[in-house]
């Protein structure tokens, strides 16, 4: 069984570990390692950098001994600023009301929690309730559907029905609507017989209209269908952009992307095609619109200006804020928001961007270099490693670390190139312009802006939290906190492990975890057996608490104020509507069968209740025959790719299951429903694309199929599978000319002969093995298409 379908029996716990790995010369922070008890699996997520830096503060396992004295220097504060004092009298503040921990009597374990207008939504494996954030109950778990609270309501289902609750938990909307959904811009979707529309706060419908599938509103407009085409409404109910599209997806920034004929474009909120729709994928960011055809790319601005030509470029791969990094007979260049080349395509990498500082690092050669934004090159390319070390917290700017081909290294700031700063250590981290800190022979220390010595190398770790820039010195069994202001806190107790989360420290000794305030106080003792290290959906600020002697995670803690996040991807839905007849009934009651190569799974509404779900209607062969696409993620994301997907249709009056997939997790992960593109006929096809793998390999397979008589025949199939040559029968490898070595080349049967423990690539079509050069002209042919969001 998939892991994540009963998760209230997988315990989980939470394990960070400091790792110092480079890649490709851009240094990668420390992340965390879930360790899944049920299923036994360790994986590692993220990586260090060499100069053994944690931008984002997270926690390290360190050595234990004992410290003898504490830094003068670090004391005095001499390095503090006006806004570092102000930040510190707003934690001292904040600490009078925080951590806020809230453990909710009504559910004995917390599936999942979101957060929204200062009040918890909490599913405990069945049903689900609210409270608030000092933990003053709103309502049980007692409803089967539910959404978090939007606009001072929460659309919720019980007995049959829905309706809406106050932040009281008082019935603000009746109980008598068999289809709603949460309110957004002042408007919600409901349906009530076959009746439907959008109603206000008060419960009024605003208007009625009649169509197949509607969504939730978003920069004053809902995307619709009718008869298996696409457009928009306003919020009056007036169509301001008729259905003329394939599939649709809500406005962001005055944008959104819509699909005709099975290419992608993007519109403008008057319907103005701001990039036509002749393209295999779009994607739209904050500042540009990047295409992709037959492997060609083209770059436009939001106004749909073009900025990069697909005859120019190869290649983009690489955005940062006003600027593009695009690549050209494989060497890289770099434009900005105009589409001026400001480096020209000359170097092999463009690995970091610094535009404050008017600062690029590239590399050319296996040597790397810095140039300026106007392509002028102000550090020859003789270093083996340039890296930009920014300093923490709010201090601006950073230093340059080079490194020759000796190992020496030496710090150069970025505000003045000329000045070097020698440094004979094993890793350099600067805190700010005159601090950093150094490594040698596994030990710790600090130096000054001359080299000169300000902590001696003794610590077995220092460590500095980005976040406010406090630093934690540790040796042996003794702990030191140092703040912004230079101030030293003893931590009167041994810690294995001390990170920063909000405005407290997270704390651990033998595996059990609890929180210190910044006077190094103990404010949570270290009781509970994990602290989620995912922030909670909704606010960066909260997390579930676990107590392996309870049933599972019992309590919230809220470390600080924060600024709200974006809950959209629950608050907004897509409805089909009553008009949509045994489509509607099978969204309320409908099971999906799942199977993949693998094996199958089966889900119905209670096994959803964790999972975003998307529903789309499309008439895929221009007949008026509507065919129901399904697609299922969860909520709270994690390092496994897990979803339910299928396609549906009508036939003889009577629902029918075409083709389904499900991911379950880990590297076997199974399939996915999803459009194909023929090139060739133009058609868009629906299929499957999936990806299986374990310890000895790997494989992919792709498929397309005809819908026929209320059944799927199978159009074709693709793939391929990448093991070990030991994994074959001397039978199997007989055709060794249609057996592939990594590089792609075939086998003679005098060299498969002679391999030992070497993967090879076997391809197929149709479920026939065949030659690399047949399976490529499938890829070629066939596009996959994405559902638009």
């Amino acid at each position: 069984m998939c892991w994540s379908k009963k998760r209230t029996e997988d315990y989980t716990t939470w394990m960070t570990v400091s790792t110092t790995v480079g890649i490709g010369g851009k240094d990668m922070r420390t992340k965390t390692v879930k360790v899944l008890l049920i299923i036994i699996t360790v994986f590692l997520s993220g990586c260090g950098r060499e100069e053994n830096r944690n931008q984002n503060g997270t926690e390290a396992f360190v050595s234990a001994e004992s410290r003898s004295e504490v830094s003068s220097e670090i004391e005095k504060g001499e390095l503090v600023s006006a806004e570092t004092e102000r930040r510190e009298d707003i934690w001292e503040e904040a600490e009078a009301q925080y951590p806020l921990i809230a453990a909710p009597a009504f559910a004995k374990w917390i599936e999942l929690v979101l957060v929204s207008e200062e009040t918890y939504y909490i599913f405990d494996g069945e049903k689900y309730g609210y409270m608030k954030e000092d933990g003053e109950e709103i309502t049980p778990c007692i409803f089967d559907i539910a959404y978090p609270f939007s606009e001072g309501l929460a659309c919720v289902y019980k007995e049959g029905r829905y309706g809406y609750i106050d932040l009281e938990g008082e019935t603000a909307i009746p109980f008598e609507y068999d289809r709603a959904a949460p309110f957004m811009e002042g408007l919600a979707y409901f349906a009530a017989g076959d009746t439907y529309g959008f109603m206000d706060k008060t419960g009024e419908p605003v208007f009625y209209f009649e169509c197949d599938s509607v969504s939730s509103f978003q920069e004053g407009l809902a995307y619709f269908s009718k008869d298996g085409r696409y457009g928009y409404i306003d919020q009056k109910g007036q169509i301001v952009i008729e259905p003329v599209f394939d599939d649709a997806g809500y406005f962001k920034d005055g944008l959104a992307k819509v699909m005709k004929a099975g290419r992608y474009g993007v519109i403008d909120c008057n319907g103005t095609l701001v990039v036509a729709a002749e393209y295999d994928s779009i994607s739209i960011n904050d500042g540009y619109i990047i295409t992709e055809s037959n492997g060609k790319y083209s770059c436009f601005d939001r106004m749909g200006r073009i900025l990069l030509k697909e005859d120019d470029i190869d290649s983009i791969f690489y955005m940062a804020e006003k600027y593009i990094v695009f690549e050209k007979e494989g060497k890289k260049g770099l434009i900005d928001e105009r589409g001026n080349i400001l480096i020209e395509p000359l170097y092999d990498g463009i690995t970091t961007l610094i535009p404050e500082q008017n600062f690029a690092l590239v590399s050319d050669d296996g040597l790397y270099g810095i140039v300026d934004l106007q392509g002028h090159i102000k550090i020859p390319f003789i270093y083996d490693l340039i890296y930009y070390d920014s300093y923490e917290g709010d201090a601006e700017g950073g230093m340059f670390i080079l490194r020759d081909a000796d190992g020496n290294r030496e710090s150069l700031d970025s505000a003045d190139l000329s000045e070097r700063i020698p440094c004979s250590y094993d890793s350099i981290d600067w805190i700010d312009e005159d601090r950093a800190i150094v490594t040698s022979n596994g030990f710790y220390g600090m130096i000054d802006r001359e080299g000169e010595t300000i902590e001696p190398m003794i610590y077995d770790l220092i460590w500095v939290f980005a976040d406010d820039g406090t630093i934690w010195m540790k040796k042996g069994r003794k702990s030191w906190l140092y703040n912004s202001k230079g101030e030293a806190v003893e931590v009167k107790s041994h810690f294995d492990t001390i990170s920063l989360k909000g405005n407290f420290y997270q704390i651990e000794r033998d595996g059990k975890y609890g929180f210190l305030n910044k006077q190094g106080e103990e404010v949570v003792a270290p009781v509970y057996d994990m602290v989620s290290d995912h922030k909670v959906l909704g606010s960066d600020q909260v997390y579930t608490l676990l107590q392996y002697d309870g049933d599972g995670y019992d309590s919230i803690i809220k470390v600080g104020e924060s600024e709200k996040t974006d809950i959209a991807e629950v608050l907004l839905q897509n409805e089909i509507t009553p008009r949509a007849g045994l489509y509607q009934e099978f969204i309320r009651t409908g099971r999906i069968d799942a199977d993949d190569a693998v094996g199958s799974d089966t889900a119905g509404q209670e096994n959803l209740k964790e999972y975003r779900t998307i529903y789309k209607l499309y008439d895929l062969d221009h007949t008026g025959e509507l065919t129901l696409f399904f697609h299922a993620t969860p909520y709270e994301k994690n390092i496994f790719p897990m979803s339910y997907s299928g396609f549906y249709g009508i036939w003889n009056d009577q629902l029918v299951e075409l083709v389904t997939g499900y991911e379950c997790g880990g590297s076997l992960r199974g399939d996915y429903a999803c459009l194909w593109y023929d090139r060739e006929t133009s058609r868009v096809l629906p299929g499957t694309y999936g990806v299986w793998g374990g310890f000895g390999g790997y494989a992919f397979e792709g498929a397309a199929y005809n819908k026929e008589d209320g059944e799927m025949k199978n159009t074709v199939s693709f793939g391929y599978i990448t093991q070990p040559i030991s994994f074959y029968s001397e039978e199997e490898l007989e055709h060794a000319e249609l057996i592939y070595d990594n590089e792609d080349k075939p086998y003679t049967k005098e060299k498969i002969a002679q391999a030992e423990n070497e993967r090879v690539q076997k391809y197929s079509v149709n479920g026939v093995q065949t030659t690399i050069e047949e399976y490529q002209k499938m890829m070629e042919r066939y596009q996959i298409l994405s559902y638009v969001e």
